[in-house]
């Protein structure tokens, strides 16, 4: 577009009478104007950006080889079919080198923002989710900048990992947070997962223990194992939950186990009450500190899971359901007080849609019956039916 020179024009304008005189000139693409009262004043700013013109129209001349007037002309050609001009290009391009030149690979910053994360007080369990999902991104992406990573790379990769929507949605929120992180270190100018879709969760089947599977647990276990079973079963607290708890915090006296915000998920103190079978249990640690889990834990519960799974018995077998603990407990409070207000409450929770949407799975009264008919005295005796029946 050819440059206009400046002009001279009469302003007239109710609602600024007092200029009369206008210069019109061109700036950064457009047209500007500079209002006078006077004539003479105007005539003066008009002879100023007569100079300015010139003189600019001289440098381009001696800066704009016939090359460069071709190339501008191309360029200016193929980005009007999107409506960008050429500056506009131009300074995105800029951008982009700007951002990649201090931007850093995918797997070193994972690193970083993995250390930056426990430097932060996350707990054991949101550290190992973040380094599993993480680990899996740097496989196809760690030698990529992290300001060369585009939505579109990010839908692409959540799609290939054939997963269910919960666990896609799971990887997005790790992705996210990653690169909120990146922005917020100046290595990347945006957050590619922003825009990026969430896939449709379909919640699977709520799995449960049965009350003969929960009795043949309870009969095997002992120890910090068996108080595992017991706190998720039967005080529906979560595994992180319990891994944080202590014994001092379990208070049979007082009807009730003690969760402080630095055990719950929410780092909000609850009390959950402590059912007349679990008080009948506690028994058996009375007078215990410290706590709860010891030493090698993992790999303790992984080889007790692993045998009562292959138990010679086929009758005894019993499989492992991962969070069955915490939904056994619910599906039976929820049965035996049919109170969902109560169970939400019991479970940490204040909205009661989380309560049926993840945690409730229908059971028949005399099934909830039998679950909180099991105390130690049932459990040696092999026969819950009976036992549920006399107390």
């Amino acid at each position: 577009m050819k440059r206009k020179p400046p002009t001279l024009k009469p302003f007239k304008s109710k609602r600024q009478p007092a200029y009369k005189w206008a210069v019109w000139f061109p700036q950064n693409g457009g047209r500007k104007r500079k209002l006078f009262r006077t004539k003479q004043a105007a005539e003066r700013e008009l002879e100023e950006r007569e100079i300015e013109f010139l003189n600019l129209g001289v440098e381009l001349s001696n800066r704009l080889t016939d090359e460069l007037r071709r190339e501008a002309v191309e360029c200016q050609q193929r980005l009007e079919p999107i409506g960008v001009t050429l500056t506009e290009a131009v300074d995105h391009f800029l951008k982009h080198v700007q951002a990649t030149q201090r931007s850093e690979k995918i797997e070193v910053l994972a690193d970083a923002f993995q250390q930056a994360v426990k430097k932060n007080g996350a707990s054991v369990r949101y550290q190992d989710d973040l380094r599993s999902r993480l680990r899996r991104f740097c496989s196809d992406f760690g030698e990529k900048y992290a300001s060369e990573v585009q939505t579109r790379d990010i839908e692409i990769w959540l799609s290939s990992l054939q997963v269910a929507g919960q666990t896609r949605n799971n990887y997005r929120r790790v992705l996210h947070t990653f690169f909120e992180y990146a922005v917020n270190m100046a290595y990347t100018p945006s957050n590619p997962v922003a825009k990026a879709g969430k896939a449709k969760a379909t919640p699977g089947r709520i799995e449960i223990f049965t009350p003969e599977e929960m009795r043949i647990l309870l009969r095997d276990a002992k120890g910090d194992i068996l108080a595992h079973l017991l706190f998720g079963g039967f005080a529906g607290l979560r595994d992180a939950e319990i891994g944080r708890l202590h014994w001092e915090q379990v208070k049979p006296e007082r009807g009730h186990i003690d969760l402080s915000g630095s055990v719950t998920k929410t780092a909000a103190r609850r009390l959950v009450t402590i059912q007349p079978n679990l008080l009948k249990w506690l028994e058996k640690f009375a007078f215990k500190q410290g706590p709860i889990r010891q030493p090698n834990w993992n790999k303790r519960i992984k080889a007790w899971k692993e045998s009562i799974a292959e138990n010679e018995i086929e009758s005894e077998r019993v499989a492992w359901k991962a969070n069955a603990l915490r939904h056994s407990y619910a599906s039976y409070h929820m049965a035996k007080f049919k109170d969902a207000a109560e169970t939400a409450h019991e479970l940490g929770h204040t909205s009661l849609t989380v309560v049926y949407r993840h945690y409730r799975e229908v059971v028949e009264p005399g099934e909830a019956a039998n679950w909180w008919a099991l105390t130690p005295k049932a459990v040696e005796t092999d026969n819950i039916i009976e036992m549920a029946a006399s107390e």
